[in-house]
């Protein structure tokens, strides 16, 4: 709410655009898991009856056409409010990313590294390996996992740091943050993805799901940019400061 009004955007519209993200969100997550693992036979019997679990990239999804759908509904310009909702969106992943660690979900390859994580009886990892044969009951603690829930949360923590900054000094462009956030989350995510295990999602042959909605979500972002022309846009707006912010900095001797 702090940053829609900084824009000047209206508080009551961005509330009701977070909250209708909200509900979508969990829905899109909700489903984009039972499609993604085949279990969406009968709908409403699947989403009930199967084991629990979501998927974050149905989240997003819900959450963009929350936001777009009750954006344009309301006939409010979509593009500023994206940007104010993605400015602090790694924060959120941050904060999900250590749920999953806590959880245990979403786990990493079998490392050597010393900071592998290594997982009790019963838990995801340690069920995923006696499935596949690494290791044998009754073993004390799985084999070390690389703590992917950490690399993802920590990389997710410094984009909304970033992105921060970027909606800071480019919010007057609408598309500017949103675009930014896209592409730096999805390049970031995709090497990532790499050490997911196969168990948790990640790629058993070549590139996961996950991996090819990073290429997505990085396509998006381009066009995006693109499409909004954001960079005659930037360099115009960069021409258009006001003199005496010039005069200023020429002063201080910072104009190079």
């Amino acid at each position: 709410m702090h940053r829609a009004r900084k824009a000047f955007l209206s508080a009551d519209r961005a509330a009701t655009a977070a909250a209708w993200a909200i509900v979508l969100g969990m829905v899109g997550a909700r489903a984009y898991h039972l499609v993604a693992s085949a279990k969406l036979g009968d709908p409403f019997q699947s989403w009930w009856s199967s084991p629990g679990g979501t998927a974050s990239w149905g989240a997003y999804i819900g959450a963009a056409a929350g936001i777009a759908g009750y954006l344009r509904w309301a006939r409010e310009p979509a593009l500023p409010y994206f940007d104010a909702a993605t400015s602090c969106a790694g924060l959120g992943i941050f904060l999900g990313r250590l749920s999953c660690l806590l959880a245990g979900d979403d786990f990493g390859r079998v490392t050597t590294l010393p900071w592998g994580i290594r997982y009790p009886p019963e838990s995801y990892a340690y069920n995923a390996q006696i499935s596949s044969g690494v290791l044998h009951a009754p073993a004390a603690l799985s084999l070390p996992t690389h703590p992917v829930q950490l690399y993802l949360g920590v990389t997710a923590l410094a984009v909304f740091i970033v992105a921060s900054k970027v909606w800071n000094r480019w919010h007057k462009m609408p598309g500017f943050t949103l675009s930014a956030v896209l592409v730096l989350d999805a390049s970031t995510r995709f090497w990532w993805e790499f050490l997911r295990d196969p168990a948790a999602g990640g790629g058993r042959t070549f590139l996961s799901s996950s991996q090819w909605m990073c290429l997505f979500f990085l396509t998006a972002g381009v066009w995006i940019a693109w499409s909004c022309n954001l960079g005659k846009r930037g360099r115009a707006l960069a021409a258009a400061r006001s003199p005496s912010e010039q005069q200023r900095q020429r002063a201080g001797g910072r104009i190079r």
